[in-house]
């Protein structure tokens, strides 16, 4: 029936102006989700025009004739009419229950699919194995553990994290992701944050005019795409931020000399630092700004599995697991995740 329905409802968009056509435009996704969400929203254009021009599914204006028969043959119009109500209703009960039976669907198929990062060191990185390993992977496992199944890692940026999630490509992003008024309305994100940290810079040791953030004025620093503090950087401290892909990127470009320094997370250039490698030419010499809290994400509607992860993510805090995933990484437990364990250790 699915089937049926979006071949007539093409049939019936190719006939009619923009905006029809732009419930193909709009509703561009990967494999039969994007389908069934392209035949909704052309059924939505339909269901408006019919209201409009009260004309019958078997009018001329469907096939341009000049006569009452309807180019699909006689008796379309009302069978179809049956057929289209029917399935938009079956399509739209069908997709609030997927969506809110994902957490079960999980345990059914005894796999949990984590989006973390793989080039971010010490939270999501690889290991000489190719393993991804690090803060954020040891929360995956615990959650899956706790859920009894198995963990599949994917790995994610920060240009297509959220896609991932809403593509339905991971069911749980758990990738350094800054809470942002703007991220909230595309994923639901999980309360309490289970991280905060502060932006910085990883800063060659050749520069030694800048010792203060104002001193970057002018000045061209590497950046991540999609890091939402890039534009903030710019605007306040008048430097000009050159983003790449990823974190590797911007890296080899700081040591190819196309910027002074890599406008990142101050945990990931502590990470950094933690290398032989980065230590004899680079440091972080300037405070922390724009401290912002990290969320966990589900898909919008996962209202089941939201209140699973914030159960998960409180008792995190009471255990002071976070703290401790810190210092076995290497970094020094953030002013927040130790306020947090005091905080909820007594609960």
């Amino acid at each position: 029936m699915h089937g049926r329905l979006y071949s007539w409802l093409h049939i019936f968009c190719a006939r009619r102006p923009p905006p029809c056509h732009a419930g193909k435009a709009d509703a561009v996704r990967s494999g039969s989700a994007g389908a069934l969400h392209e035949a909704r929203a052309r059924l939505a254009w339909f269901l408006l025009w019919r209201r409009q021009s009260r004309v019958s599914l078997a009018s001329p204006v469907l096939n341009n004739r000049g006569s009452g028969s309807s180019a699909l043959g006689p008796g379309w119009g009302s069978s179809m009419k049956k057929l289209l109500i029917a399935s938009a209703l079956a399509l739209l009960a069908g997709t609030v229950a997927a969506s809110a039976d994902v957490l079960d669907k999980i345990k059914e198929k005894g796999v949990l699919t984590v989006g973390v990062k793989a080039d971010y060191k010490p939270f999501g990185f690889r290991d000489p194995s190719g393993a991804i390993v690090g803060i954020e992977p040891d929360l995956a496992a615990d959650v899956a553990k706790r859920l009894g199944v198995k963990l599949e890692l994917v790995p994610v940026v920060s240009a297509n994290r959220i896609e991932f999630l809403q593509q339905g490509k991971i069911d749980l992003m758990i990738a350094t992701m800054s809470d942002k008024p703007e991220r909230r309305k595309v994923v639901l994100a999980i309360d309490p944050p289970y991280y905060s940290d502060a932006v910085n810079i990883l800063l060659s040791k050749k520069v030694k005019n800048v010792t203060k953030w104002e001193d970057l004025k002018g000045k061209v620093l590497c950046g991540t795409s999609g890091a939402w503090y890039n534009k903030d950087v710019s605007t306040k401290y008048g430097a000009e931020v050159k983003a790449f892909d990823g974190s590797e990127k911007p890296l080899f470009a700081l040591k190819g000399g196309e910027c002074i320094g890599y406008l990142y997370d101050q945990t990931f250039i502590q990470g950094k630092l933690l290398d032989a490698e980065w230590t004899a030419d680079y440091a972080m010499p300037l405070p922390g700004v724009m401290e912002a809290p990290w969320i966990l994400a589900v898909a919008p509607g996962e209202d089941k599995f939201a209140k699973f992860m914030t159960d998960t993510t409180l008792d995190w805090m009471k255990t002071g697991f976070i703290v401790n995933e810190e210092k076995k990484w290497g970094i020094e437990p953030t002013d927040y995740s130790k306020r947090m364990h005091e905080e909820k250790k007594g609960s």
